[in-house]
């Protein structure tokens, strides 16, 4: 909770401040893009690997319950995530169009990308760390199937 707290501080801090300078720059602008466009196809994976079915904890359905809801909660953080990443690629576009046809009485929305870029950017920190959950508890899960057998 305190992640999330910080990193909407910054992100009000960097929409301050950067958002006159993403208009100035189309370096800016570009790596924005393709940050985000990976990002987001990473995160796709991540989700399809956290939600897969064999991710619920064997055992008796109580278990299987309880596994399932702590995998939901994930899953619908990880989509907020996407949704960020979505709306900043969107936005992106939307900003290139503000800028090549000079309407300066939205120049506002270069404020709202670089909230967004900072915020889906410093969410994306934990994917690494969801995924190597994600994926030890896959190994962990395997090996307990191989003792039983």
């Amino acid at each position: 909770m305190f992640y999330v707290a910080g990193t909407l501080v910054l992100s009000v801090v960097a929409a301050w401040h950067a958002g006159p300078w993403l208009k100035g720059s189309d370096a800016a602008l570009q790596f924005i893009g393709l940050a985000f466009s990976i990002l987001a196809a990473t995160l796709f994976a991540v989700v399809a690997i956290v939600g897969d079915p064999g991710m619920l904890l064997p055992g008796s359905r109580r278990v299987a319950w309880e596994s399932l809801k702590e995998v939901q909660k994930k899953l619908q953080r990880l989509n907020v995530i996407f949704v960020i990443h979505l709306l900043t690629i969107f936005l992106l576009v939307v900003c290139s169009i503000v800028k090549n046809n000079n309407f300066e009485k939205l120049d506002a929305l270069f404020s709202v990308l670089a909230f967004l870029a900072t915020s889906g950017f410093l969410l994306s920190l934990t994917l690494p760390f969801e995924l190597g959950t994600a994926q030890r508890l896959r190994l962990e899960q395997e090996l307990s199937n191989r003792n039983k057998s």
